[in-house]
């Protein structure tokens, strides 16, 4: 590629790592965070979620991903964040679709569990456009794509009454689902 960064996130961290202070993310963090990392695509962000506590060992990683189709690295176990990332991505990435307008990102973020050495399931965030935060249907569109219609169902009555308080010109920026 042209800025010299290779095909994997990890190859990206490479360039960060670096910079990242050990009293943020200690050695351990730091080698799962390049081990979830090589198995996933280069994204065109990424970023640490790094606890407020003395912890080093405890850092969190999620990557932004462009318009395109999810899939779980080769050897995870069936899972519904990937299932769900996989089946938004699908829908994001059509031609026709509906979201493509809406949505700035998919974000799929991971809990770096420092007992466990497998490539753990995303929880998935969708990022809006401004304008799309703005507009009910947009929201509980994205949504139901995001966690699926039966689990929707039994949050859409929450959804709503967050979008009705929303005051004037106010807008929702993204929308998530923890499976962790």
């Amino acid at each position: 590629n042209a800025a010299g960064v290779g095909e994997t996130m990890e190859d990206h961290l490479a360039v960060v790592l670096p910079h990242l202070r050990p009293a943020l993310a200690g050695p351990a963090a730091r080698a799962r965070i390049s081990s979830l990392a090589s198995h996933l695509p280069a994204c065109p962000a990424g970023g640490f979620e790094i606890s407020l506590t003395d912890r080093t060992d405890r850092t969190d990683f999620h990557v932004f991903v462009s318009r395109g189709v999810v899939r779980a690295p080769g050897g995870t176990e069936p899972h519904p964040g990937w299932e769900a990332a996989a089946r938004f991505s699908e829908a994001w990435a059509a031609a026709d679709s509906p979201f493509a307008q809406a949505v700035v990102a998919l974000i799929l973020e991971f809990d770096l569990d420092p007992s466990s050495a497998t490539v753990p399931p995303p929880s998935l965030f969708c990022a809006f456009h401004p304008v799309a935060g703005e507009q009910a249907d947009v929201v509980r569109a994205v949504t139901a794509a995001l966690v699926g219609e039966r689990p929707f169902a039994d949050l859409s009555a929450a959804l709503d009454g967050c979008l009705a308080a929303l005051p004037p010109l106010a807008g929702i920026n993204h929308v998530g689902a923890m499976w962790s």
